[in-house]
């Protein structure tokens, strides 16, 4: 019988081999190397190196904030270091990128926990995920409702030349 740090290697494993192969399908199939046009893609990365360095950077921070956010949640159940939160929201990514709709990556993050239960783990990382998406419904929908009043010309020409802007507002509430 398979205990539980064999059946969380063999998972590890699994997953790598997975991400692994998706992966070099991915970077190998034949419709995207047809249409490859390697000077053309070098010229663009020498045209727009800074805007590179500044996606990355920007990616950078945003997985800092991920493992600095994941790590606050899951401190009710389980003390991590940001190291290890880092690596189980690179283990979320990494899940999330073969799965569909990304559901794999809450399951993910959770092998990186050694204590705690997993199946909480879950639950606190799904709850976190909402509040996320919540927040930025809400305060997308603040700027939506202010659209009128910090850009008027922005508004009329736009909005109301094909659906009143009130109805688009009541429609995105609803």
């Amino acid at each position: 019988m398979l205990n539980k740090k064999t059946i969380t290697l063999l998972l590890k494993f699994g997953i790598a081999f997975f991400a692994f192969f998706f992966l070099t399908k991915q970077l190998t199939d034949k419709s995207t190397l047809i249409n490859f046009n390697n000077s053309s893609f070098i010229s663009q990365i020498y045209s727009f190196w800074y805007i590179i360095i500044l996606v990355s950077f920007m990616m950078f921070v945003n997985w800092i904030l991920e493992a600095l956010k994941w790590r606050f949640l899951i401190k009710k159940i389980e003390n991590i270091s940001i190291l290890s939160s880092l690596r189980a929201v690179f283990s979320g990514i990494t899940v999330s990128a073969f799965t569909p709709n990304r559901i794999g990556e809450y399951g993910g993050r959770v092998f990186c926990l050694e204590k705690a239960d997993r199946m909480q783990g879950v639950l606190i990382t799904i709850i976190g995920s909402m509040s996320q998406l919540l927040t930025t419904v809400v305060f997308g929908l603040i700027g939506i409702g202010l659209i009128p009043i910090c850009f008027p010309d922005f508004s009329y020409n736009i909005f109301l030349t094909y659906i009143p802007y009130k109805f688009l507002l009541l429609l995105i509430v609803i």
